[in-house]
């Protein structure tokens, strides 16, 4: 039993080379193993249709097996014919599968190396996004700032224009070229129909009246007082501030043909009473002066008119 166990362990190890040298002759493709099996049956079938001559010949015509030796010849014979048809059928697949196999080998160097170009495209893309990103962040950023400097840019002339208007002071002595511009400001502005919201209640002489002077001894404006329920602070008042208030009312904020003609008519109304304030002409041309420097330049503030 253990020369058994011992001849079984020992016959992988006496057939090993064999196998070993058998798979270094192996081909490498299949078409070189159908040559190889070809020409190894053809070889064969010559073999054995050589040997079967010889015998026929030594048999000579006292042979009985004169018969079976032909078909085999001619079974073998039939057998190489086949043989060389089928190598020269095999030789010619196999040199076009090796031009296939020498195309595809081609194709995939040339896949492979479009492949690394995408790759490569696919990364400079993604870097383009990312810079993309980082610069539309920036000219967000940028935009940004610029507006900000454009607000401040006009808040800056602003307060240039209002610093002038505090410096430069206009006085009453107006030019011809000033009265011009006032009477064709009014040609254009004064309404032919002008809107008479509550009526005009002309002053008579039994109204008191009180005259506001300026510094030099000139009456700037008469006003015919009414006693009213407006309160005093709102009757006593300067031209200037009477221009301040008409200027923040609504109705003559959107429509400045209205407040030229409010300069004519400047009341004041509260619980259904009015009271009627007559500008001198001095004090008129001011007004007047006031409102051509306003309409030029829409920037400038309330404080301006006092």
């Amino acid at each position: 039993m253990d020369t058994i166990t011992s001849d079984t362990q020992k016959q992988p190890e006496r057939i090993f080379p064999f196998h070993k040298d058998e798979q270094d002759e192996v081909p490498r493709t299949a078409y070189e193993l159908a040559e190889n099996l070809l020409e190894q049956e053809e070889k064969n079938a010559k073999n054995a249709l050589g040997h079967l001559w010889r015998l026929k010949s030594s048999m000579g015509d006292h042979g009985g097996g004169d018969e079976t030796i032909s078909m085999l010849i001619e079974h073998y014979q039939n057998k190489i014919d086949l043989l060389r048809d089928q190598r020269i059928t095999l030789l010619s697949v196999t040199e076009d599968s090796k031009n296939l196999m020498d195309e595809q080998e081609q194709s995939q160097r040339e896949l492979r190396r479009i492949r690394g170009g995408i790759q490569k495209c696919t990364e400079g893309i993604q870097t383009l996004q990312t810079k993309k990103e980082e610069l539309e962040h920036k000219e967000a950023e940028l935009e940004l700032i610029t507006s900000q400097i454009e607000k401040e840019l006009i808040l800056n002339n602003k307060r240039v224009v209002n610093g002038l208007y505090e410096v430069v002071h206009p006085t009453d002595d107006m030019g011809e070229s000033a009265l011009e511009d006032t009477d064709s400001f009014f040609r254009e502005t004064v309404p032919e129909k002008p809107l008479d919201v509550f009526p005009v209640i002309h002053h008579n002489a039994s109204l008191p009246v009180v005259a506001v002077k300026a510094p030099s001894g000139q009456i700037l404006s008469h006003y015919y007082i009414q006693k009213t329920a407006v309160p005093r602070k709102y009757l006593m008042v300067s031209t200037f501030h009477v221009v301040s208030l008409s200027l923040r009312s609504k109705c003559i904020i959107g429509n400045l043909r209205n407040f030229c003609f409010f300069l004519f008519r400047i009341r004041y109304t509260e619980y259904g009473k009015t009271t009627l304030l007559s500008l001198s002409t001095a004090s008129m041309r001011f007004l007047i002066q006031k409102v051509l420097n306003c309409s030029k330049n829409p920037y400038v503030p309330m404080s301006s008119l006092r």
